[in-house]
C-alpha cells in the first residue's frame, strides 16, 4: 500500500446516526419544519449569486484575507466557468481526434485509449491538487479544534 493511499481523515469520534424518516410518513407540518419552501430556496440561491458577484468582483479579499469562506463557491465564478468550458473543450477536442484516427485506422487503438487517459489525468491534475489541499486544511482544522 502506498502512503498516499493510507492518508485518510476519520471523525469517527463524532459520528451519530440518526434515522430518517421518509418523507410519505410525515404529515404537513412535520414536512413544512423539515423542508425549505420555494421562497427559502430562492433567498438561499439569490444569497448564494450575490456571494459569487462579491467574489467576481475581488471584494471578498480585505487586508490581503478573505473575508468569508469561498468553498463551494469559487467554482461559479465567471473566471472558473470560462476556464472550465475552455478546459472541457480542450479534452473534447482532443479525444474526439483520436477517436476519428482510430475509426480511419490512422493511429493504434491501445495507444489511443492510453492517449485519453494521460489527456483526463492531466486536464484534472489541479483541481486534484486543490482537493488535496483541501483535505489537508480539513484535518488541520479538526486537530486544532479536537486539542482545545
Amino acid at each position: 500500500m502506498s502512503s498516499q493511499a493510507a492518508r485518510q481523515v476519520q471523525f469517527t469520534t463524532n459520528d451519530t446516526v440518526h434515522e430518517i424518516r421518509h418523507i410519505n410518513d410525515m404529515d404537513d407540518e412535520e414536512f413544512h419544519a423539515v423542508f425549505f419552501s420555494v421562497q427559502e430556496r430562492r433567498a438561499m440561491r439569490q444569497d448564494c449569486n450575490d456571494l459569487v458577484r462579491t467574489i467576481d468582483q475581488g471584494l471578498h479579499i480585505l487586508d490581503g484575507k478573505e473575508v468569508f469562506d469561498t468553498r463551494g463557491l469559487m467554482s461559479h465564478t465567471k473566471s472558473n466557468l470560462r476556464r472550465s468550458r475552455e478546459l472541457r473543450d480542450v479534452l473534447y477536442g482532443s479525444i474526439l481526434t483520436v477517436q476519428l484516427s482510430d475509426c480511419h485506422g490512422w493511429g493504434n487503438r491501445e495507444d489511443s485509449c492510453d492517449y485519453i487517459a494521460q489527456l483526463s489525468r492531466d486536464v484534472t491534475a489541479s483541481s486534484k491538487g486543490k482537493a488535496l489541499a483541501t483535505a489537508m486544511q480539513d484535518a488541520q482544522e479538526v486537530l486544532t479544534t479536537e486539542s482545545f
